[in-house]
């Protein structure tokens, strides 16, 4: 295992390994007995509150066109049911701040920074249920249902053709969910943030703006870590800390990239995460989705170099990280 003092955006977190962290796995390991059986049956009522009610809810409906307010009003309901008992099947304690800053339903759009697979769980839990994925994901047969009944935006195949679908929603609306984008459009390490695409930004109307952050002091949640979902069922606790930052509004004589440069300024300062000029490019190459290093951006190149990967073994400490700062 080789370990960065600096921000590896993608590369797994390691915790420090202090008496809290063994005290904490101690009991963790010592209550799993009684944990688990609770925790799995949760996850199998949240499977039947699936089945037997957004598949009653979604007969003859076409989840491409809005639904009606009273339908959508009892789906919504269902949704933020389904997902608080995953929640709790995983064992996640959400806490909000400025929840006066929380967005309603008719704001423009939501964005996010995205540091775990589970921030859509996280969002779906306090309402935000609507965001812009891949279709692929409607084949997955347990989830399928509910990301239908979310009314997402599916990526076609181009980015034209994704700009124009998100540009349709912002703008328009017509009925349909809040939409939630990531606009780093990848997942990261929740130590650094990458330069944002302009999906979001584009329509140069008012962002609303949250950040998840899950605590890593006991595990890595992000999307690097192979067994963290193994471990997030045998921890005791999981603490995620929702903060909501308000609207950001574009600058007159303001184009869609300093926009969008602006508010990851903003995250960066609020949240002490670390500008890292890494690519969705340089995350398949760490994670050995693709080979070809000349792929990976100039950033990559002169930071990390071609040794950099996943399969290498390389880490990220969190106590290190925090002693370079």
């Amino acid at each position: 295992m080789k370990t960065h003092t600096h921000h590896h955006p993608f590369a797994p977190v390691i915790p420090d390994k202090s008496i809290k962290y063994w005290l904490y796995w101690l009991f963790s390991l010592g209550l799993s007995p009684i944990i688990i059986p609770i925790r799995l049956l949760s996850l199998i009522l949240a499977l039947l509150c699936n089945s037997l009610g957004l598949d009653i809810l979604l007969i003859c409906q076409d989840t491409s066109q809005p639904f009606s307010p009273w339908r959508l009003k009892i789906i919504r309901k269902f949704q933020i049911f389904i997902a608080r008992i995953v929640s709790f099947g995983f064992g996640i304690l959400i806490i909000e701040r400025e929840k006066k800053l929380k967005p309603t339903q008719k704001a423009n759009v939501l964005i996010s920074n995205h540091g775990s697979i589970l921030d859509g769980l996280i969002l779906c839990c306090k309402g935000f249920t609507s965001f812009v994925t891949r279709k692929k994901i409607r084949k997955i047969p347990i989830l399928s249902t509910y990301i239908d009944s979310c009314q997402c935006v599916y990526k076609p195949n181009n980015d034209a053709g994704t700009i124009k679908l998100i540009t349709e929603r912002i703008v328009e609306q017509n009925g349909y969910p809040l939409l939630t984008i990531f606009p780093e459009g990848t997942i990261e390490n929740s130590t650094a943030i990458i330069p944002f695409k302009l999906h979001a930004f584009n329509p140069m109307k008012p962002v609303s703006m949250v950040c998840i952050q899950f605590d890593q002091s006991y595990m890595n949640i992000s999307n690097y870590d192979r067994i963290g979902f193994l471990k997030i069922l045998f921890g005791l606790y999981t603490i995620v800390r929702m903060e909501y930052l308000g609207e950001l509004t574009p600058f007159d004589g303001e184009d869609a990239q300093d926009f969008a440069n602006r508010a990851r300024d903003l995250y960066s300062q609020k949240f002490g995460f670390e500008k890292v000029d890494c690519t969705t490019k340089d995350n398949q190459y760490f994670t050995g989705k693709i080979k070809d290093y000349e792929l990976t951006s100039y950033y990559y190149k002169t930071q990390f170099g071609p040794e950099v990967t996943r399969k290498n073994g390389y880490v990220v400490s969190l106590k290190k990280l925090k002693m370079s700062q």
